[in-house]
């Protein structure tokens, strides 16, 4: 189903909506009180995607779109509303994301448009190479096309105003889902993201924001099969998609006018995959532990709490936690892309805790804060996690950024007693580990039944307890008021050694890529500083590089290279899981790295220095790329 000159036309909308990218000034702007609504027109119903839109019927699909003004409710139905441009089919309620089109291959489809809006609408996606349908007010015209491509594509509509073509703010839910099923349709479930608003800001998925997004429950031993489109246009707008407490396989990725389906030798096995603007991916899992989990974009600044202000149209005040009771503080924590999961035991039956571990090694984490660590003032206060070495504790007001490396055997249980030295609550979660729910970090969420997960209050502890199953690269990280906690040093580098090693070898080199605070202002930052110290590497062999990005927002592009250019270098790993051997190809070392991956590259070099350098091509103060020397050891 190629559309090639779309992209032209939304190259023009992500260049008109650019301002939405560059987070300083969402932040800015973000805490801003929105107008306060009144509803206008029909109510909008949130659309789950389960059931397409249209007649069916001899090889043909006919549908009677019609683009009306409209009242939608993001949050809770009886909640704040939000007056928008939507696509309803004639006769019913319209709908967010617009009405689903599913199809079998090589179906004809004809969608006929009424444009009942006071602006002229141009709609993009359904007509083939003709991509492009421009509708002045009060009119009807009709686009027919075949749909001869198997995948998960989207059709929209925008508006012209003044000349410009806009999908921002009320006009971004007019999107839907264009489905085309090569074989019997299989049971898959379809996520299509939205957004709201270029200053106060939020997300939703099909039609909600959390905590009113859809709960899933799935069994233990179940075959889950799920799409996912993401409607944003504007680079800022990439969703990496974490999936809490289990891997799945990616089986496909597109875009607005191609999906690529992979054979066995191309697919990935991951925790976070990003989902770029106008992208699709469909992946596949199994749940194999009971418990709750949670499936969500790993850019903070998606998932924030306080985005539920711009919702209601009140003053989106900075994280804060205003509440002791953790599942509350959930609800009031995170927003806009988060569904949750409820696993079932196999059988039925209540979920049973993991049996006690034998003979488990025992750590001890501190999460401990420092005064002017960032600059004077209240937002100055840094955080860090701080592994006790041996009997007497750390002096309490010293923080390492990034957190102490945890280095743990593969097979080897483990007892982690997590102490809470800062003046606020908070919890940690173990980014990639596959572990008993009640473990993973999600307050107010992580566990079953009664036995669910507390925040850990200030001068209280936590233990935790996991076995990893597989060595690799992993993160654990701060899991309440993302985007502060995180920012201010809470995360740190989780690595999981074969039982033949009792520590990293000195061939592997670690560079954590995030946001800090140097002077109270957000700035890319690679091991904690916009200076990081150099790593020494040994002359001879293969090195291994660990990537990792815990940023709050936006991706990293990391590049590796010595004194004539970049070298080059293999992928091994993806989020802590070893790659197929057809993925292993090398290349030149330049990767974009997204909130929540994980890389591992190999690498052999003879220069005395080699520079790995970290960009944010969204936002920055400042934007000059982070060095990182690796030098070779005396």
């Amino acid at each position: 189903m190629p559309v090639p000159s779309v992209k032209s036309i939304f190259a023009a909308l992500a260049l008109a909506s650019s301002l939405s990218s560059i987070p300083t000034a969402l932040h800015a702007q973000g805490r801003r009180a929105a107008p306060v609504e009144r509803p206008f027109g029909a109510r909008v119903q949130a659309n789950d995607n389960r059931v397409p839109g249209g007649v069916l019927r001899s090889g043909a699909l006919k549908m009677h779109l019609v683009a009306q003004r409209a009242s939608w409710y993001p949050a809770a139905e009886d909640g704040a509303v939000k007056v928008v441009e939507t696509l309803a089919e004639k006769g019913r309620s319209p709908q967010i994301p617009a009405p689903l089109i599913r199809v079998p291959l090589g179906t004809r489809v004809e969608v006929t448009i009424t444009n009942s809006l006071a602006d002229t609408l141009v709609v993009l996606g359904l007509g083939g190479r003709n991509d492009s349908l421009r509708l002045a007010p009060r009119q009807t015209r009709t686009a027919r096309m075949t749909a001869s491509v198997g995948g998960s594509y989207m059709y929209r509509a925008a508006l012209l105003r003044d000349g410009h073509l806009t999908t921002d703010g009320s006009a971004g839910q007019m999107v839907g889902g264009f489905i085309v099923d090569s074989d019997a349709p299989p049971k898959d479930r379809t996520f299509i993201t939205t957004n709201w608003g270029t200053g106060p800001f939020f997300m939703a998925v099909n039609g909600k924001s959390f905590p009113y997004t859809e709960k899933f429950v799935q069994t233990v031993g179940d075959t889950v099969r799920w799409r996912v489109l993401n409607a944003g246009e504007d680079e800022g707008g990439h969703h990496p998609m974490h999936l809490q407490g289990f891997y799945y396989e990616v089986t496909s990725r597109g875009g607005w006018g191609a999906d690529t389906v992979y054979d066995a030798a191309q697919r990935r096995t991951v925790v976070t995959e990003d989902v770029p603007p106008l992208g699709s991916m469909t992946m596949t899992w199994v749940p194999v532990r009971p418990g709750n989990w949670l499936f969500h974009c790993h850019n903070a600044e998606h998932v924030a709490g306080h985005h539920r202000h711009a919702i209601a149209g009140t003053p989106q005040p900075w994280p804060a936690i205003t509440t002791h009771d953790a599942r509350e503080h959930m609800a009031q924590d995170m927003s806009g892309i988060v569904n949750t999961i409820e696993v079932l035991p196999r059988g039925g039956g209540a979920v049973v805790a993991e049996p006690a571990q034998l003979n488990p090694r025992k750590l001890r984490l501190l999460i401990q804060e420092r005064a002017a660590y960032y600059g004077k003032g209240p937002r100055g206060v840094g955080y860090g996690f701080v592994l006790q070495d041996g009997g007497a504790e750390p002096t309490a007001d010293s923080i390492t950024v990034p957190g102490s490396r945890l280095v743990l055997q593969r097979d080897e249980p483990v007892e982690i007693t997590v102490l809470n030295r800062l003046g606020t609550h908070t919890a940690v979660h173990w980014h990639g580990i596959e572990l008993e729910s009640f473990y993973d970090g999600i307050a107010g969420w992580s566990g079953a039944g009664n036995r669910i997960a507390p925040m850990i209050a200030p001068q209280d502890s936590f233990v935790v307890r996991f076995t990893p199953p597989r060595a690799g690269t992993f993160i654990y990280h701060a899991h309440i008021t993302d985007v502060d906690q995180i920012a201010r040093g809470l995360y740190g580098a989780l690595l999981v050694v074969p039982p033949a090693h009792r520590e990293v070898p000195g061939t592997d080199h670690v560079a954590i890529v995030a946001f800090g605070r140097p002077g109270g202002k957000a700035s890319l930052v690679v091991n904690g500083s916009r200076t990081p110290a150099p790593l020494e590497r040994q002359k001879d062999g293969v090195q291994r590089i660990r990537l990792i990005n815990i940023a709050t927002e936006n991706h990293a592009i990391v590049t590796l290279s010595d004194s004539t250019g970049l070298i080059s270098w293999r992928p091994v790993a993806k989020d802590g899981f070893d790659l197929p051997e057809a993925q292993r190809r090398a290349g030149l070392a330049r990767i974009r790295i997204f909130p929540g991956e994980t890389y591992d590259f190999e690498f052999e070099s003879s220069a005395d220095v080699l520079r790995l350098m970290a960009s944010n091509p969204i936002i920055s103060d400042g934007d000059e790329d982070i060095p990182l020397e690796l030098r070779l050891r005396p």
